[in-house]
């Protein structure tokens, strides 16, 4: 007790690093929460539709011969999902 006694008496003594100090805190904190928040959200919660497994990606590949995935335009993915035979939705 009497140590935590000392400790007060000596924040009291300082206040621009007892701010310092509370602030640093405060925001260590804060930014475990936040990825805390976002890892728990993006890896441990399922997604919201039924068969979350049974989902795919599909990306564009250009011509010129490079790696780069595209996206497709909406008019390119109107035009998949209006013909497509595969996929159930």
């Amino acid at each position: 007790m009497n140590d935590l006694r000392f400790a007060f008496r000596q924040l009291l003594k300082n206040p621009g690093f007892t701010a310092v100090a509370v602030l640093t805190i405060g925001l260590g904190i804060a930014t475990v929460t936040v990825v805390f928040s976002l890892i728990n959200t993006l890896y441990f919660h399922t997604l919201p539709v039924r068969e979350s497994s049974r989902l795919h990606d599909l990306f564009a590949v250009p011509d010129s011969g490079s790696d780069a995935y595209q996206p497709f335009s909406y008019p390119n993915y109107a035009d998949y999902r209006d013909r497509n035979d595969v996929f159930d939705g």
